[in-house]
């Protein structure tokens, strides 16, 4: 009551003479908001609490809290966001985990649906109950622990009884079945007229409505739902029939199938129960609002979104609004809400990915709020101003929102400002447009010319495509060409792919394991003998310094059968009951080494890898032979171990390094890639310096810290215990088990919570050099690095190869034909400057690549000095450059050279070889000759005709496909060598032969 009396004192003075200014306004917004909320019967907080509390103390099935897990999902999972509370136990649910102390656990999960199967996005704003984010309270079952009516019963009583919901404004659906394939779920209609519901309210649908699946693979089951009316007419017709009057409030999912690849189902070997109900509905039935937007998980955020409506404007609050006013309320609201648990989660707006989706959202809200509210320039970056509201509406239910907050506005304000900057100039640009059009009564935009416009091929100004949908929205007249668009799209981005063929990476294949394994069919072995047990590595895997005695439990062909006797020239997967072999986790790669058998067989193993509870080993045998005894002596490479444990403690000290040098205490470490020769490390900062002097001083500091040789240790810990330690670093979106594994770096430098190996000390590291940085969008970054021998190799050549190569050339550049300079360039680029090459020391780079830049040839001297060679060698009508012209370039001169009169100059047949593309270009003045040709080189060379031109581009597809005059051959086999003399003997013969 003060609070009200306060804003209406307020208020008059406002009205007598303008005591405040507009910031003062806010407030009182502000403190409106607020004095409104603390009227409501079932704050959100207390919704939230009373629901855990009833599990947790529940006199029969007490449950155990667990905490939400981060909504950005495994890479494996196949959803876009986490977008129900069950992702985090999908392991258990597919018994592919075991869960023995916590059998029924209770929580309130962030939850995300912007893409994929649950996609509530193009609901959102439109009606009052749909969101992006929203939370989810749910309780669960795991292995038997209960079911059906257990389940049941106590949604029921908490409903009804604790909350005080009336039951006859409830209806119950359950699954009634599909097509004979999957029977009906009568057993939970019965269970409810057991509870004594009214049959009337329990109603049957299909799989649409009461058959959940995460996605499109995964476990899933039929579910009952529960629904509340806010009508109370008892009407049941209006049960999921879209009536925003009507909805759905707890999903009980009884999960008994798992979804495989091929779509099929196959029973689970124990059934589950997965419930959930979404929070901001559930708080609004409560307090008998029928709008979400009501509660005060949202009007703290409409006060403030009107607080920054310009007072030219007229913009009424929320309850007055019109229509469209209103839909940008709630979109702006729900979005902001989204935008704060994503990017505090380590998501970051990009432009791919899932954080592609949030970027697109970002500016969707940004130009609803520009357009819909007049938001004005003084206060553009409306949502950044929202974050700080949502985050102490929720920051009680996740602390670390907080610790998050001042990166999740700067990242918003940065994505909103810069979109605004491309906005307000495309907006009068395709209103021109627009209007041309429609003057010119032509009411239909190509494909290509939305192509122009997104691409900023007019007067280089970018127009988004929400922004040419909403035209046509305005203009029902208009009529846009999507398909040809989308065509268009996809040729650019084969085009964007073309010089991909022209260089070599050093890794082409970045995955940690080098195989795809058939891991479905493999574990469905695996449980077919009942007598293997989970693999044990802890403590072995970190304690290598001696062999390890084990035992066979399957040895597995690469067909996928289990064996006693041994092929050596197949692969094999062998599962024993103990290891000391690191499996590939945690983004380090795994170890290799040897499994000895006693009969003396040897199986060398390539790869190590986790399947659930077991750990297998993949690889060969080196000799033949039979198994006679299944104990064997497992022996892991221990140079290869210290490799990758220098590498990922470096990591380590570059997640330290880099929060001081670029003082960003929320630097987010989103990625590391541990190989045995060279590391990659992916970061996110709201400190975009990307010059060069940051990663010279993060350089040096790491060399630094190798040279003062701290000590590292590791400690155990309950991960609840240290959750709120500040001090410990842990992944913002892992899920780390009860007990965890902690790096200290001399115990106060640097701790980390980290399950991957480790030197004991920074001096065995050695040396530490960055050999390339990538950007990945505005705030992120990947190193690639190199420690210990890799590293010092990598100086060596640049001291003592490349720096010699270089001045040569330098100082040398005219006393060189113009084709052994350009071999000897590319020789340089190849190996130092390709944007792929891991043997550069990064911080030379900018010193180099201006000379570099002056040194090299431009295209207009490589294409006159063809010419030159062309002309010198039509007698011989054959010629051979390393020049690395594009095809398309030679091509288009062998076909159309001319001398400067015009006239044909070469003779009737011309063969160009490129020794560096491994291209053989022939043109034929008469093309009916092609077929022998082809045929000729086929089986005298074993040299093909090149037919595929699609990683090129448009032009040199149309060159070599529609002329018949010209043909590029290249070897079958891909390793055949270019030589100059076999290539002179071969255009001898295919003159006397051919032509």
């Amino acid at each position: 009551m003060i609070l009200i009396q306060l804003f209406y004192l307020m208020r008059r003075q406002l009205q007598t003479r303008p005591l405040f200014n507009h910031s003062s306004y806010r407030l009182l917004n502000f403190i409106r908001c607020y004095s409104t909320n603390h009227q409501l019967k079932w704050p959100s907080s207390r919704v939230r609490q009373t629901f855990v509390d009833y599990f947790i103390q529940h006199s029969q099935i007490p449950h155990t809290i667990i905490p939400s897990s981060s909504v950005i999902p495994p890479k494996d999972s196949g959803t876009y966001f986490v977008n129900s509370g069950m992702n985090q136990f999908k392991n258990i649910f597919l018994s592919q985990q075991k869960h023995n102390s916590q059998q029924c656990v209770v929580n309130y999960q962030k939850c995300i649906r912007v893409g994929g199967k649950h996609n509530d996005l193009s609901d959102v704003g439109h009606d009052t109950y749909h969101h992006t984010f929203f939370e989810m309270l749910g309780n669960w079952s795991f292995n038997n622990a209960y079911f059906k009516r257990q389940a049941c019963t106590m949604a029921y009583d908490l409903l009804t009884r604790i909350y005080g919901l009336d039951k006859d404004r409830l209806y119950f659906t359950y699954f009634k079945g599909e097509n004979n394939l999957i029977e009906a779920d009568n057993e939970t209609k019965q269970i409810w007229i057991d509870l004594g519901i009214d049959p009337k309210r329990i109603l049957p649908f299909g799989m649409k409505e009461n058959f959940w699946e995460m996605g499109e693979i995964g476990p899933c089951g039929p579910c009952t739902e529960i629904h509340y009316d806010h009508t109370g007419l008892g009407d049941s017709m209006q049960v999921n029939a879209d009536n925003p009057r009507v909805v759905e409030l707890w999903n009980l999912v009884f999960m008994q199938y798992e979804r495989r690849q091929d779509k099929s189902l196959i029973p689970l070997n124990q059934v589950h129960v997965d419930t959930g109900m979404g929070l901001e509905r559930l708080v609004a039935v409560l307090n008998t609002l029928e709008s979400n937007y009501d509660t005060d998980l949202f009007t703290p955020l409409f006060d403030t979104i009107h607080s920054y409506c310009p007072k030219t404007s007229s913009i009424p609050v929320y309850s007055q609004a019109n229509q469209n006013q209103q839909y940008a309320y709630r979109l702006l609201a729900d979005h902001a809400r989204m935008f704060t648990i994503a990017i505090s989660d380590g998501l970051v707006p990009e432009k791919k990915g899932i954080g592609g989706l949030v970027k697109k959202m970002i500016e969707r809200a940004t130009r609803i709020a520009y357009e819909y509210l007049h938001i004005d320039e003084e206060n553009i970056a409306i949502l950044s101003k929202l974050i700080p509201i949502t985050t102490k509406i929720l920051s009680q239910a996740y602390p670390d929102l907080n610790e998050k907050l001042n990166r999740t506005v700067e990242l918003v304000k940065s994505c909103e400002i810069n979109y605004m900057k491309k906005y307000q100039l495309a907006k009068p640009f395709m209103e021109k447009f627009i209007q041309n059009k429609l003057q010119e009564s032509n009411y239909m935009i190509s494909g290509e010319e939305i192509y122009r416009l997104y691409a900023g091929k007019y007067q280089n100004i970018n127009v988004p495509l929400e922004m040419i949908e909403d035209y046509t929205r305005l203009y029902p007249q208009l009529k846009i060409d999507w398909t040809n668009f989308d065509k268009l799209m996809r040729e650019e981005t084969r085009k964007s792919k073309m010089y991909s063929i022209y260089n070599k990476t050093v890794k082409a294949n970045q995955n940690i394991s080098d195989h795809h394994h058939p891991t479905d069919k493999i574990f469905d072995l695996i449980k077919q003998s009942s007598k293997v047990k989970s693999t044990i590595d802890e403590p072995y895997k970190y304690e290598i310094d001696k062999s390890l005695n084990a035992h066979i439990q399957l040895i597995i062909n690469d067909q996928l059968n289990i064996v006693q006797s041994i092929d050596k020239k197949l692969k094999y997967y062998i599962l024993l009951d103990r290891t000391n072999f690191y499996s590939t986790s945690g983004g380090q790669s795994s170890d290799r080494g040897t499994i000895q058998f006693s009969n003396d067989l040897t199986f060398q193993v390539e790869n190590v890898f986790r399947l659930h509870e077991y750990i297998l080993h993949y690889g060969h045998f080196l000799q033949n032979g039979n198994i006679t005894d299944q104990n064997v002596v497992c022996n892991v490479d221990e140079q290869r171990r210290l490799n990758l444990s220098r590498n990922h403690t470096t990591t380590h000290l570059i997640n330290k390094a880099l929060r001081e040098i670029l003082n960003d205490s929320n630097l987010i470490q989103k990625a590391s890639l541990i190989h045995e020769d060279y590391f990659i490390y992916e970061y996110s900062s709201i400190n975009t310096d990307t010059t060069n002097t940051v990663f010279e001083q993060l350089e040096k500091r790491i060399n630094e810290i190798i040279q003062r040789d701290l000590p590292i240790s590791i400690s155990s810990h309950n991960y609840n215990n240290i959750r709120s330690d500040t001090n410990i670093y842990r992944l913002s979106n892992e899920l780390y088990p009860t007990n965890v594994r902690c790096v200290n770096i001399d115990s106060t430098y640097s701790r980390e919570l980290c399950c991957g190996t480790h030197v004991s000390s920074t001096k065995q590291i050695e040396d530490f050099l960055i050999v390339r940085v990538d950007s990945k969008g505005h705030s992120n970054k990947r190193l690639y690095c190199l420690t210990g021998s890799y590293a010092k190799h990598a100086r060596d050549l640049f001291e003592n190869d490349f720096q010699k190569k270089f001045h040569y050339l330098e100082q040398h550049q005219n006393e060189m034909s113009l084709d052994k300079f350009y071999y000897e360039c590319q020789q340089i680029r190849e190996i130092y400057f390709d944007d792929k090459s891991l043997l550069f020391p990064y911080n030379q780079r900018l010193n180099y690549m201006d000379r570099w830049h002056k040194l090299i040839l431009d295209k207009k001297i490589l294409r006159k000095y063809f010419s030159n060679q062309l002309n010198k060698n039509l007698e011989n009508n054959f010629m051979q450059s390393n020049v690395d012209l594009p095809i398309y370039d030679i091509g288009y001169m062998l076909l159309r050279y001319n001398d400067e009169n015009n006239n044909r100059k070469h003779q009737p047949y011309v063969i160009y070889i490129n020794s560096h593309q491994k291209k053989l270009i022939i043109y034929l003045k008469n093309p009916r000759q092609r077929n022998q040709l082809i045929e000729h080189m086929k089986n005298h060379y074993k040299m093909n005709l090149v037919t595929n031109f699609e990683d090129y581009d448009q032009q040199t597809r149309g060159l070599f496909t529609i002329t018949k005059k010209l043909a590029v051959f290249e070897p079958i086999e891909k390793d055949v060598s270019f030589d100059r003399i076999n290539f002179q003997e071969m255009c001898t013969e295919l003159f006397s032969n051919v032509f």
